[in-house]
Formats: structure tokens, C-alpha cells, sequence
């Protein structure tokens, strides 16, 4: 199993330390570019709302960036919550641990 050390950097930091800051672009002109609201935009940048694919998308497209950048970030961010999730609630397994499946590997279709 993997063992998630520290909270990974959301999307909207990234976002606005490595991308918005340098370039001089505010969120009103990347909604703008987006074709989305700038409501929109302050969500993701302060995490308060995830990104989504298409967005992650159009905003690696923005920035000339593969699109797996935005979205490795927030899957990233994804994982580290349920890892939170997993160790706030401590839910019951309902398989033995000696299951032979782990979270790295997929179970075969039926």
C-alpha cells in the first residue's frame, strides 16, 4: 500500500504561484479565456471547488502543457483526501486483509 507522507500542493496554488504570478495574468482573464466565470476560477485557486478534467484540460492547452499536469495535480489532491477520509473514519474492511488485491493493482473484470 502506498503511505502518503504530506499534503501535496492543490491546483490553485500551482496555478497561481507557477503560472498566473509569473505571467501577470489574473484569475479575471484566465476565466475569461476559459469561457467560464471568475467565480469559477477563485473557487479552484482556493480550493474550495476541484477541477475537472475538461478544465484541466483547456487550462494545460492555455498554457501550452500537457494536460496530465493539472490533472496529476488534482488527482494528487484526490488521493490525499481519501487518504484523510481513510484515517478519519477507519472503516471496517470487508474483505481479510489477506485479500489479494492491493490498492496498486486492479482486481480482474467478472
Amino acid at each position: 500500500m502506498n503511505k502518503m507522507m504530506a499534503n501535496p500542493p492543490s491546483v490553485g496554488e500551482i496555478l497561481v504561484e507557477e503560472f498566473l504570478k509569473p505571467c501577470n495574468i489574473t484569475q479575471q482573464q484566465l476565466a475569461d479565456a476559459m469561457g467560464i466565470s471568475r467565480k469559477v476560477v477563485s473557487q479552484i485557486v482556493n480550493g474550495s471547488r476541484r477541477l475537472t478534467v475538461a478544465e484541466g484540460a483547456l487550462i494545460a492547452a492555455l498554457f501550452d502543457m500537457s494536460c496530465d499536469f493539472f490533472l496529476n495535480i488534482q488527482h494528487m489532491s484526490d488521493r490525499w483526501e481519501a487518504h484523510l477520509l481513510t484515517e478519519k473514519h477507519r472503516w471496517t474492511p470487508l474483505v481479510p486483509s489477506e485479500f489479494p488485491y492491493d490498492d496498486e493493482v486492479a482486481a480482474p473484470a467478472k
